[in-house]
C-alpha cells in the first residue's frame, strides 16, 4: 500500500482540472498543475463532481453520492456509478457560497441521486447537507446500509461482503432507502404575496437537452407500421412508406444510441420519419447522439486554390455567401433559419459564430508555439445592406440560443432579487442569515453568467459589465447609430474606436478611466461583437482612414446580395425557429461551449497547417501586386484575414467535433471560406460605397437603377425612381458624366435628352448582375 493516494478531478473530457492527496493518517490536501508545477491550493478552481468524466454521460440517469474518493473508486470497480465532491463532512457550505448554480449544473439532468451515509454523526450531517443542496434539483433518497459497524461506510460494506455484485447491493438499496423530504419552512412572512418561486412555465434548454428517448418502445412502433418486412441479421427490412414500394427497400436498424433507416430507392431520412409519424429528435436516444450524427456528415473536400481564385473573381457585387464548406450543423441553422425569416444567411451565420464565441470567452484558444500571439473565438462581423433586408431578425435569429439563455438568467436573477428585497424589508441581516447569504452569492454567480453585452449604455457601464462577467457579445442592430451614441458618450470623444480596437485582442490586462479619476483593470476582456448597418448610415461615420488606423479592419466585412422580393405578409404555416432540427443541434453545441471548464488549447494538423499556409501565402501574394494607395488601405486587414482564419477554426472544429484539440484541415478550410468572402466585400465597399466621393455614389445610384431595370430604361422612369435627391438638372448631370466614362448610352434629339429618352447601358455591362441602390 503506497503512503499516498492521489485522486484526480477532470471534466466531462477526461481533462484533469486538480487534484487531492490523501496521507496515510487521512489529512488530505488540495493542488493543481500550472505549466508543470505543483500549485499547493485551488485559488479559481471551478470544482466538480469527483468522476465526472464517467457520470457526466448522457445515458448515466441515476448516481450514488458517497463521502469519499476512495468509496467512490470501489462502487466503480464494481460497475456502480458514484460520485462525491472534495472536503468530506464539511464541503457544502464553502461550495455552495461559491459556486451556487453547482446542483443544477452537474445534477438536475438525473432521474435519481441515491446518497449513502458513513455511520457516523458527520456522515450524517453531509448526507443532509447533500440531500438538501440537491433536491431542488432531481429526486433524492438516502439509504443507511445495513450491518455497519461505527464509522463504517460503503467500502466497509463491499469489505464485508465478499463476492458482492452491484446488484446485490442494488437489491439492499431497494429495502433499505427512504426518500428524502426537506423541513418545511413558513416563508409567507418574509416575502411578499406576489411572489412567484416558481418562474418556468416552459422548460429551458438546458432541460430540454436532457431528455432520453425510449429508443426500443419507438422502434418497435416504427417496425409495427412497416409492411412486407423481414430480418437480416439486426435489420429490418420493410417496404418504404414514402414511395410506391413494390419490394422491402427500406433498412431499420437500432443502434445504442440511435435509430438508422434507410431508403434504397433513395428517399430522405425526413420523409420517411414524418409518413411513419416519428419526429426526427425521436430516432436519436439524446440530443448529444443526435449532434454527433450530424457531426459526421462529410465535409465536402476543397481544392484551396480553386477555392480562393472563385471566390475572388471580379464581379460587379458579392453574390452571396458559398456555405458548402462549413460544419454540417451551422450551415443547416443558417440555410433553415434564412428560409424562415428571409434574413440574409451570412448574418445569421456570422452572428451565430460570434455568439458562440461569447459562450466559450477563453476556454477555446491558440497559445504559443502554435502562433506568434495568443488566439481566442472573440469574431468582429459587420455587415452592410439596405434598409428593410431584416437585418435585426438575422442578428437575434443568429444568437436565439444566447438570447433565450440571457432570458433565464434574467428571470432566475429577478426571482433571487424579489426574494432579497422582501428580506432586507424584514430586517433580516445578511450577515447573520444564511439563506439571504446564499441568493445573494447566486444572483452574483448568475449575473457572471449574462454573455450578452449592453447596447444603449454608457462606456463605463459596458467596462462595469466586462469586469463582472469576462465579456460577451455585442449585438448591433444599427452600428451607426451604437458607434455615435458611444463616442458621446465616451469620456474621450474621439477615442472611442481606440478603445474598442484595444479589445479586439483580447489583452492581458486593460486599463480604463473613470470619470471620477479612478481606473478599472480588467484581465483579458473577451469582446465578440456582430453590426448591421446601412451604408447611408455608415458614410461619414466609417472612412478611408478609419480602414488605414486597424479600427474597420478589425471586422470581417460583409455585403450580401439585396433581395428583390416581396417578403410574406404574414407566415404560411411555418414552424416556429425552435422547432427546427438544427436549432436543437446548435443549442447543443452552446450547451457544451458553457459547461467546458477547463480550456482547450488547441493544435493545427499537419494538413491544416499546409491548407492555412498557403492560404497565407496567396493572402500576401495578392497584397503585393496591388498599386501603393491600395496597399495603404488593404495592409491592416491583410493582417487580420490570416490570423481571422485561426479564431474561425476553433469554432468550427468544435462544431466538428467538440471532444479534440487538434484543429482540421477541414475546420480551417472552413475559416478561409469566410475570410475570403470578407475580402471579396471588402473590396467592392472601398472599391464602391465606402471608398466613393458623393458624386462618385450619385452617379452609382443611377447606374445601378439602371442595372436593375435589366440595363435598359427610359429618362421618365428614371427621375419618377428617387434615386437621387435633386431634380432633373442634377439627373442629366449624372447620366451625361456616365456617357463621357462610355458606361451609358443616352438616345438624344438634336443633341438633348429628351422627357422618354432610353437609356441603356453600353456593351461592358453585365445586365445579368444588381447592385443595391
Amino acid at each position: 500500500m503506497t503512503a499516498y493516494t492521489i485522486y484526480e478531478y477532470k471534466d466531462v473530457s477526461g481533462r484533469l482540472l486538480y487534484s487531492v492527496q490523501r496521507g496515510p493518517d487521512k489529512d488530505f490536501r488540495r493542488f493543481r498543475m500550472v505549466a508543470g508545477q505543483r500549485i499547493n491550493n485551488w485559488d479559481g478552481v471551478q470544482q466538480v463532481p469527483y468522476r465526472l468524466e464517467n457520470i457526466g454521460r448522457e445515458q448515466v440517469r441515476k448516481v450514488l453520492f458517497v463521502e469519499g474518493e476512495k468509496d467512490v473508486d470501489n462502487l466503480t470497480k464494481l460497475g456502480i456509478n458514484a460520485t462525491t465532491v472534495a472536503g468530506g463532512s464539511n464541503a457544502w457550505g464553502k461550495l455552495l457560497k461559491q459556486q451556487p448554480s453547482f446542483c443544477e449544473k452537474y445534477f438536475g439532468r438525473y432521474a435519481e441521486v441515491i446518497i449513502l451515509p458513513d455511520n457516523d454523526d458527520p456522515g450524517r450531517k453531509f448526507a443532509e447537507d447533500a440531500a438538501q443542496a440537491l433536491h431542488d434539483v432531481t429526486s433524492v433518497k438516502i439509504c443507511d446500509l445495513p450491518e455497519l459497524g461505527p464509522g463504517g461506510d460503503v467500502s466497509d460494506w463491499i469489505s464485508n461482503n465478499p463476492g458482492c455484485t452491484a446488484s446485490d447491493l442494488a437489491q439492499v438499496i431497494q429495502e433499505c432507502y427512504y426518500e428524502y423530504k426537506p423541513p418545511k419552512k413558513d416563508l409567507t412572512s418574509s416575502i411578499s404575496n406576489n411572489f412567484e418561486v416558481n418562474i418556468y412555465d416552459t422548460a429551458t434548454e438546458a432541460e430540454k437537452g436532457q431528455i432520453e428517448n425510449d429508443l426500443e418502445q419507438i422502434h418497435s412502433g416504427i417496425l409495427a407500421k412497416l409492411d412486407g418486412g423481414s430480418w437480416s441479421g439486426n435489420t429490418y427490412n420493410g417496404k418504404c412508406p414514402v414511395h410506391d414500394d413494390k419490394k422491402a427497400s427500406l433498412s431499420v436498424t437500432l443502434k445504442d444510441d440511435k435509430i438508422l433507416m434507410f431508403c434504397h430507392a433513395g428517399c430522405g431520412m425526413e420523409s420517411i420519419a414524418e409518413s411513419l409519424g416519428v419526429k426526427r429528435s425521436e430516432l436519436f436516444r439524446h440530443r448529444r447522439a443526435e449532434l454527433k450524427h450530424a457531426q459526421s456528415q462529410p465535409i465536402p473536400e476543397a481544392d484551396l486554390t480553386q477555392v480562393i481564385s472563385k471566390v475572388l473573381e471580379e464581379r460587379e457585387e458579392p453574390d452571396e455567401f458559398d456555405d458548402k464548406y462549413l460544419p454540417a450543423v451551422l450551415r443547416q441553422f443558417s440555410q433553415e433559419t434564412s428560409q424562415l425569416t428571409e434574413a440574409a444567411p451570412v448574418i445569421i451565420m456570422s452572428t451565430c459564430l460570434a455568439a458562440m464565441g461569447a459562450a466559450a470567452q477563453l476556454n477555446l484558444q491558440i497559445r504559443e508555439p502554435n502562433y506568434f500571439v495568443s488566439l481566442y473565438p472573440n469574431i468582429w462581423t459587420l455587415s452592410i445592406a439596405e434598409s428593410g433586408s431584416f437585418k435585426t431578425t438575422a442578428l437575434n435569429v443568429g444568437a436565439k440560443r444566447l438570447l433565450e439563455r440571457e432570458r433565464e438568467l434574467l428571470l432566475e436573477i429577478k426571482s433571487d432579487s424579489e426574494f432579497i428585497d422582501a428580506m432586507v424589508a424584514d430586517n433580516q441581516d445578511p450577515e447573520q442569515n444564511e439563506e439571504m447569504q446564499f441568493y445573494l452569492n447566486r444572483r452574483e454567480e448568475l449575473r457572471k453568467k449574462r454573455r450578452v453585452l449592453p447596447e444603449k449604455s454608457s462606456w463605463e457601464a459596458v467596462i462595469d459589465r466586462i469586469d463582472e462577467t469576462g465579456g460577451g457579445v455585442w449585438l448591433l442592430s444599427e452600428f451607426g447609430a451604437w458607434l455615435s451614441a458611444l463616442d458621446s458618450k465616451h469620456n474621450s470623444g474621439a477615442g472611442m474606436k481606440q478603445a474598442l480596437t484595444s479589445l479586439y485582442d483580447c489583452p492581458d490586462f486593460y486599463e480604463d478611466s473613470t470619470r471620477h479619476g479612478g481606473s478599472k483593470l480588467l484581465q483579458n476582456p473577451f469582446v465578440s461583437l456582430s453590426g448591421v448597418s446601412t451604408v447611408e448610415f455608415l458614410r461619414g461615420l466609417l472612412s478611408r482612414d478609419d480602414a488605414g488606423s486597424g479600427f474597420l479592419a478589425r471586422f470581417l466585412l460583409f455585403r450580401p446580395p439585396a433581395k428583390r422580393k416581396t417578403p410574406d405578409a404574414l407566415p404560411l404555416g411555418k414552424k416556429k425557429i425552435q422547432e427546427l432540427d438544427s436549432y436543437r443541434l446548435i443549442s447543443e453545441i452552446f450547451t457544451q461551449l458553457e459547461e467546458t471548464t477547463q480550456p482547450i488549447q488547441y493544435e493545427l494538423s499537419p494538413s491544416a497547417k499546409k491548407a492555412f499556409t498557403e492560404y497565407h501565402n496567396q493572402l500576401f501574394q495578392r497584397f503585393y501586386k496591388m498599386d501603393s494607395d491600395k496597399q495603404f488601405l488593404f495592409d491592416p486587414f491583410i493582417k487580420r484575414w490570416s490570423p481571422g482564419v485561426l479564431k474561425l477554426a476553433m469554432l468550427m472544429q468544435f462544431l466538428i467535433d467538440s471532444e479534440t484539440n487538434i484543429i482540421s484541415e477541414e475546420a480551417v478550410t472552413a475559416g478561409i471560406s469566410i475570410c475570403l468572402y470578407a475580402e471579396t466585400c471588402t473590396k467592392h465597399l472601398f472599391k464602391t460605397q465606402l471608398g466613393e466621393s458623393e458624386h462618385q455614389g450619385k452617379e452609382r445610384k443611377v447606374y445601378d437603377f439602371i442595372l436593375r431595370q435589366g440595363g435598359k430604361t427610359d429618362r421618365q422612369k428614371l427621375l419618377r425612381s428617387k434615386v437621387l435627391d435633386g431634380g432633373k438638372m442634377e439627373y442629366d448631370d449624372k447620366l451625361n458624366n456616365l456617357e463621357e466614362q462610355g458606361r451609358i448610352f443616352i438616345q438624344r434629339m438634336d443633341g438633348k435628352i429628351p422627357t422618354n429618352a432610353q437609356i441603356t447601358l453600353t456593351a461592358e455591362a453585365t445586365p445579368q448582375s444588381s447592385s443595391p441602390g
